[in-house]
C-alpha cells in the first residue's frame, strides 16, 4: 500500500521541482499487519483501513499524467474491492469541509482495464455533491428518514405513517374501557375513569373535611366541619358539622364599660366609660357624685357617665341650696339625663383654667340630699410673695398662706397679719410704751429720756445747785431746774434744811 511512491522514499530525497520530500506513508488500524503477512486486505470498524500522506509531502504531487499511486500488487489472482479516496486541497481549512470523497469499485480482471464506477468530480454536473452525477443520480438532494427524495422526513404520528384508524398508537393497541391505550380494564359502568374491580368508596369532594383522595367512587360520607351558628361572625352555611370554631367579637375586658360576656374575640371596641373618650369618670347615681372629689391637671376632661335609672344634670353655676354664686373660675354644666343600669354618657367637660370649682345636681332637692361634687383643676399653693410658703409653680393660690410674726396684741411688734407666731414678739417694760402699729413693724418708745429709771411723765424738776441755794434738792431722780433755785441775801440766811425745798429768812 502506498501513495505517490512505489518504494521505500530514499533518506532526504525530494521532488526535483518543488523540492519537497518524499516520506513513508501513514496508516491507521491493524490490517496492515495482516496484509504483510500474506492474508486479505479487510478494513473496518469506526476508522477502517486507512493510508494516507500529509500534503507537505512530495507523495501527494500527481505525475506528469496527474496520476497518483495508491497501491501496487503481486499476485497470480485476480484483486478486486471498493476503495474510498479522500483528497484534501492545500487550500482547505482545518476541518477538512472542502474534501472530496471518491469512492470506486476496482479490479484486476482484465489487467490494464480501469473500470470507472464514478466519473471524474470535475467531468460532470453534481449538483448535491455526493459524488454521483446528476444523470445518474437516483436523487439528487437527500433521502428523508422515509426513503422519499428530497421528503418532508418523519412529520406523521407514526412517523411515516399516522396511527392506523381503531388504533391508539403505532404499536396496534386500542383503548380499553377506561381509556387507557392498550390498557386491560374491560368495564367501568360508571363511566368515572376507574375500573369497576379498582374502585375505592369514600368522600370524593375535594372541599369536604373528610375528603379522601383515594376514593375513586364517593359513598355520601362527606361531612363540612365549621362554624354552625348563625348569629357567630364566622358563620359557615356549608358546614354541616359544628367543629367549635364560631366566633363572637366584642369587647373582651371584665373592667370595660362595654363589656360583652358572650364574646370570645376582642374586636378593640372596649371603652373605658359610655362617653368613649379618656378622661377622669364620675359615676352619677341616685343623690351621689362618685367620686365626689375629683382632682385633675389643668386641660384635662372629667366625664360624667348617669348609672342610675333617675333624671339627674351638672350644674357648676349657681348653688342650688343658696341661689349664689359658686365663683367658680369659670361656669359649666350638662344637661338632665336619665341613665341605666350599664351607664349612660352624660357629657364632659375640658377644664383649661386652675381652681377650685364646685357644683350640685339642680333637679329638686338632690343637691340638699348630697348630691355635690368638687373638682380641684391645676396644683394649688400660696401665691402671695410675702408669705413664708409663697410657691412659684402654683397655679392658683388655695388660701394656704403662712404668714410668719407676733400673733400677740399686747406685743410692740403685733403683726394683725400673721397668722404663725414666729417668736419674735418684743413687749414693752420700765417706762417703755408700744409705737401702736399693728403691721408688724411697731417698736418699743424708751420714754426716760436721762435713763434716771424714773420715766419722762414722772420727772419732778428742781434746784441742784448745792453750793449755796437755800432750796438746793439732794434726791437723785431730781431733774436740774436750776431757775427754781433761791439764794439769801442781805442779812437773810438758809434754813440750813436739807431737803428738796429749803426756806430763806
Amino acid at each position: 500500500m502506498t501513495i505517490g511512491i512505489d518504494r521505500s522514499p530514499i533518506s532526504n530525497a525530494t521532488h526535483a521541482s518543488s523540492g519537497a520530500p518524499y516520506q513513508a506513508i501513514s496508516s491507521a488500524g491493524s490490517w496492515p499487519a495482516e496484509f504483510e503477512g500474506g492474508g486479505g486486505l479487510f478494513a473496518s470498524g469506526s476508522v477502517g483501513g486507512t493510508w494516507f500522506a500529509y500534503p507537505s509531502s512530495a507523495n501527494v504531487i500527481p505525475d506528469g499524467d496527474l496520476r497518483v499511486l495508491v497501491a501496487q500488487f503481486t499476485t497470480a489472482g485476480v484483486v478486486s474491492g471498493t476503495l474510498g479516496l479522500q483528497i484534501i486541497p492545500e487550500e482547505a481549512p482545518s476541518d477538512s469541509t472542502n474534501d472530496y470523497r471518491l469512492p470506486f469499485t476496482f479490479t484486476t480482471q482484465g489487467l490494464g482495464d480501469y473500470v470507472p464506477v464514478f466519473p471524474e468530480i470535475c467531468s460532470c454536473t453534481n449538483t448535491d455533491n455526493d459524488y454521483i452525477c446528476d444523470d445518474v443520480d437516483p436523487c439528487i438532494g437527500a433521502e428523508d428518514a422515509c426513503g422519499i427524495c428530497n421528503g418532508p422526513g418523519e412529520i406523521y404520528e407514526c412517523g411515516c405513517a399516522d396511527i392506523p384508524e381503531g388504533d391508539c398508537d403505532c404499536d396496534g393497541n386500542q383503548l380499553d374501557a377506561i381509556g387507557v391505550c392498550g390498557g386491560s380494564c374491560t368495564e367501568d359502568l360508571d363511566n368515572n375513569g376507574t375500573c369497576d374491580d379498582s374502585e375505592v368508596l369514600g368522600c370524593t369532594d375535594l372541599e369536604a373535611s373528610n375528603y379522601n383522595s383515594e376514593a375513586t367512587q364517593d359513598n355520601g360520607s362527606c361531612f363540612y366541619l365549621g362554624c354552625t351558628d348563625p348569629t357567630a361572625s364566622n358563620f359557615d352555611n356549608t358546614a354541616d358539622t359544628d367543629d367549635g370554631s364560631c366566633t363572637y367579637p366584642g369587647c373582651t375586658d371584665p373592667t370595660a364599660w362595654n363589656y360583652d360576656a358572650t364574646a370570645n374575640l376582642d374586636d378593640g371596641s372596649c371603652q373605658a366609660n359610655a362617653c368613649g373618650i379618656e378622661g377622669q369618670l364620675v359615676e352619677v347615681t341616685n343623690y351621689a357624685y362618685t367620686p365626689a372629689q375629683v382632682t385633675i391637671a389643668t386641660g384635662e376632661v372629667v366625664i360624667w357617665q348617669n348609672n342610675s335609672t333617675s333624671l339627674h344634670n351638672v350644674n357648676g353655676d349657681v348653688n342650688s341650696q343658696t341661689d349664689e354664686s359658686f365663683n367658680n373660675p369659670e361656669t359649666f354644666s350638662l344637661p338632665n339625663s336619665v341613665g341605666n343600669e350599664q351607664g349612660v354618657c352624660m357629657g364632659s367637660y375640658t377644664f383649661t383654667i386652675p381652681g377650685v370649682y364646685q357644683y350640685d345636681c339642680s333637679i329638686g332637692i338632690h343637691a340638699a340630699l348630697g348630691m355635690v361634687g368638687t373638682i380641684t383643676v391645676g396644683t394649688g399653693g400660696c401665691l402671695d410673695p410675702q408669705a413664708t410658703n409663697y410657691d412659684a409653680s402654683a397655679e392658683f393660690d388655695d388660701g394656704t398662706c403662712i404668714f410668719s410674726g407676733c400673733i400677740n396684741g399686747a406685743a410692740c411688734n403685733y403683726d394683725s397679719n400673721a397668722t404663725n407666731d414666729d417668736g419674735s414678739c418684743v413687749f414693752p417694760t420700765g417706762c417703755q410704751t408700744c409705737s401702736g402699729a399693728t403691721d408688724g413693724s411697731g417698736t418699743t418708745v424708751d420714754n426716760d429720756a436721762d435713763q434716771d429709771g424714773v420715766c419722762d411723765q414722772d420727772e419732778l424738776l428742781g434746784c441742784t445747785d448745792a453750793s449755796a441755794a437755800c432750796n438746793y434738792d439732794a434726791t437723785p431722780t431730781t431733774d436740774t431746774d436750776n431757775s427754781l433755785c433761791v439764794f439769801a441775801t442781805g442779812c437773810q440766811t438758809c434754813s440750813g434744811a436739807d431737803r428738796r425745798q429749803r426756806n430763806h429768812r
